[in-house]
């Protein structure tokens, strides 16, 4: 192995393990040791979704020839993964910035270390859903499971790029905080989630 690579193994390794500390701090941070603790990063968005599926099965039967439940996880997880991507990154340095007295901590590994966190949170809470669902037969196995995983973490991914746009302008400018809600959901309708699709 040559001493660039060997390098950069050891400069991936300190990174990976700094991150998961950033990780871990957060989630005592936010949930404390007691009770569920960190398991409220997946409890509370699913306790959103059943809420909503709930609501949607008791008003609805079905939309189209499409059971709600399917219809509503399809829809409402995917927003929740918006929404706590990028609620997340409003003040997100300005929150953390007594971490950046360690030598090894940047601003990127704090972006990181919390849009990861808030993507295995949203993911976790979508896979118990689903599964619960699933095995109740309550809703039908997933068609096409590669292009599901693709869309997922295309959205993650559309949610880190967003994320990190607001994450520097609250930065900047403290109204800039007031229009992350007006934008999340504007967005809604203009992503296309209101449209029932073959």
């Amino acid at each position: 192995m040559s001493t660039q690579a060997l390098s950069f193994s050891r400069g991936l390794k300190v990174q990976i393990r700094v991150i998961y500390g950033i990780m871990v701090r957060d989630l005592m941070l936010r949930y404390g040791r007691d009770n569920l603790g960190f398991l409220w990063v997946f409890i509370e968005p699913m306790l959103l979704c059943i809420g909503v599926l709930i609501i949607y099965s008791v008003l609805r039967g079905d939309e189209h020839g499409v059971a709600v439940v399917a219809l509503t996880l399809s829809g409402y997880m995917p927003l929740t993964l918006w929404r706590h991507l990028t609620n997340n990154a409003v003040n997100l340095y300005r929150r953390s910035t007594s971490v950046l007295y360690h030598r090894f901590i940047t601003l990127y590994d704090m972006f990181f270390a919390r849009m990861i966190m808030e993507f295995a949170g949203s993911t976790c809470a979508f896979l118990v859903i689903y599964l619960t669902l699933l095995s109740f037969g309550l809703t039908e196995p997933i068609r096409d499971p590669g292009l599901l995983i693709a869309g997922w973490f295309f959205l993650g991914l559309y949610g880190l790029s967003v994320a990190i746009i607001f994450a520097a302008m609250t930065e900047y400018w403290e109204v800039a905080e007031k229009f992350m809600g007006p934008f999340q959901y504007l967005t809604v309708p203009l992503s296309g989630a209101f449209f029932l699709v073959d």
